[in-house]
């Protein structure tokens, strides 16, 4: 961390040092259960997007991040419950909504990058299934049922349109890359 703080320091659009510090600060976040450190890791995303020499792969690996450390702090938030049926009930929010749609959003920029739109099709997937319960803050989201109901419709499109480009996303990888290549690890996993 402090020599990726360093590099940052000396060279502050190097956008290599900008995502692997986004990296590193989730990481002791999530170590730590330090809100502080993910929030360090948001503006180290929020700077390699406002790069303008930053690569549209870049982009793409930061909206993905940003989906990612969502993502994170979603979980910490149902954690705090100790019933399923009350983190069933706290995790339909509007961190889960962001989360989906920046995972769904960084794929839309690169459907090569598979990481990302199977990020976005695992949050959408439980946010389609948190979506449906009972006790549905999903409905209380919207001004109708019928909204809301046209809105799970949509949700439930999106995902299985996410299942089929992923799933072709992947074979693609492995593809470029030869199934047995260090290079399709994650593609393979």
């Amino acid at each position: 961390r402090e020599r990726l703080e360093t590099i940052r320091e000396v060279y502050p659009n190097d956008v290599e040092a900008g995502l692997a510090l986004a990296n590193v600060y989730e990481r002791i976040a999530k170590l730590e259960k330090d809100v502080a450190f993910l929030v360090k890791s948001d503006q180290s995303i929020t700077r390699v997007l406002e790069l303008s020499g930053a690569l549209q792969a870049d982009r793409v690996e930061a909206l993905a991040l940003r989906g990612r450390n969502l993502k994170t702090m979603w979980r910490w938030d149902c954690e705090v419950f100790d019933t399923l049926a009350e983190r069933r009930a706290r995790a339909t929010n509007q961190r889960l909504r962001d989360s989906y749609a920046a995972y769904r959003d960084a794929f839309q920029h690169d459907q090569n990058h598979f990481w990302s739109g199977l990020g976005a099709h695992q949050m959408g997937t439980i946010l389609y299934d948190l979506s449906g319960t009972e006790v549905n803050a999903w409905r209380q989201s919207f001004d109708e049922d019928d909204q809301a109901d046209a809105a799970r419709v949509a949700l439930k499109r999106e995902i299985d349109l996410l299942g089929h480009a992923v799933r072709a996303s992947v074979e693609a990888d492995l593809s470029r890359q030869g199934k047995g290549s260090a290079g399709a690890l994650w593609a393979r996993v």
